[in-house]
């Protein structure tokens, strides 16, 4: 397994430190990146242990669990298999450019600079939670990349951890989902050391890097025909991944009918097995391996999923679920807790995926 960093913390608390040390700049950017309470919100955050990528070590197979041995009987070797893989930090980078004479004109108001910039964040931000979930670092044009979780758990059947046992992707429609019909998808989660973690290079403050350039230091801009122009250039670089060590440490329910979700919202709750969904986040953490640690047991559903959720608890169908005030310092939040799991909700998770299919079962 993968060194425990001493430094293992979320990117809520990096901000919190880098604000303390004087570096208001980053910990803005940082700030921003967690305020819409996706998965930057709650995932350690680590750097690569090899550069510019980050070597984990996953268990394969256990061992035969030994032998009671007799008298003079000897004790045959026990080999456990493991495999080593390398996780990618994708190298997301964008830059706010800003006409010098604009600045001019609001008299170089730092709030006018700093909603400028704002912009740029929030839409790293998005395209880094999107890209936690959907990302396919397979896919044309996404070599720079990396894979997210519904590109790495994408089928189900128990072969697919056949060593363990454990299936992670469970099929809500019971084999009747279908092509052509819209899905979503839920995940519970294990964040934690040598489980599920962001990765970082190590440059920058946790591996942001955020350069200005002004028209001081002879910066230049272009416009769409190439023409420069005197500007203000803000360049921000984040080298950022995500590390599964333990596969254990994700479980998601998909194939969830869209339709029958927004159903529920607009007519409510008449009968308790419309509530099949909540027997099914039930099952999901009934089913995480002992292997995991629970503690920081997390799920997060779409806004549709939410909805229902609160729904549910309206028309006194989900005595599990309770709304909740996170005790945290940064940011406050409002989430749900179900079954004493906190709910986190998520504008990332689309309600347009494809018929997730079970894996194809191994040659003989």
């Amino acid at each position: 397994m993968s060194a425990i960093p001493m430094d293992y913390v979320t990117i809520a608390q990096a901000a919190e430190q880098l604000r303390a040390t004087g570096k208001p700049v980053y910990a803005k950017c940082l700030e921003t990146m967690v305020r819409a309470g996706d998965l930057l919100n709650f995932m350690p955050l680590v750097p690569c242990n090899q550069g510019t990528v980050h070597k984990v070590i996953r268990r394969k197979k256990l061992g035969d669990g030994g032998i009671f041995r007799a008298i003079n009987q000897g004790v045959p070797v026990d080999i456990p298999e493991t495999e080593v893989d390398y996780e990618v930090a994708g190298n997301l980078e964008d830059r706010c450019d800003i006409d010098e004479e604009l600045l001019r004109i609001n008299a170089g108001d730092s709030n006018f600079l700093a909603n400028q910039n704002e912009g740029v964040m929030i839409g790293m931000r998005n395209k880094l939670n999107d890209t936690f979930l959907y990302g396919n670092r397979a896919a044309p044009g996404n070599m720079a990349g990396f894979s997210g979780l519904a590109t790495r758990y994408n089928s189900f059947g128990k072969w697919i951890n056949i060593n363990t046992g454990y299936d992670h992707v469970q099929d809500f429609s019971g084999g009747t989902a279908t092509d052509g019909n819209v899905y979503t998808s839920v995940y519970l989660l294990a964040p934690g050391p040598r489980q599920l973690y962001l990765i970082h290079q190590d440059i920058g403050q946790r591996g942001l890097s955020i350069d200005t350039y002004t028209s001081s230091q002879g910066i230049f801009l272009n416009d769409h025909l190439g023409n420069p122009f005197r500007g203000h250039r803000t360049w921000y670089k984040w080298p950022l991944g995500l590390a599964v060590e333990n596969h254990h440490a994700v479980m998601r329910l998909c194939n969830i009918p869209v339709a029958d979700i927004q159903n529920l919202i607009r007519q409510g709750v008449t009968d308790p097995a419309q509530s099949a969904l909540l027997r099914k986040l039930i099952e999901m953490k009934n089913m995480v391996s002992a292997d995991v640690n629970k503690e920081g047991l997390k799920y997060l559903v779409s806004r549709s999923i939410f909805t229902e959720m609160d729904i549910l608890m309206f028309e006194k169908t989900n005595a599990y679920w309770t709304p909740i005030d996170m005790t945290q310092k940064w940011p406050a939040r409002t989430v749900g807790m179900f079954s004493g799991i906190p709910v986190f909700m998520s504008d990332s998770i689309i309600n347009t995926e494809a018929n997730v299919k079970p894996a194809a079962a191994p040659a003989p």
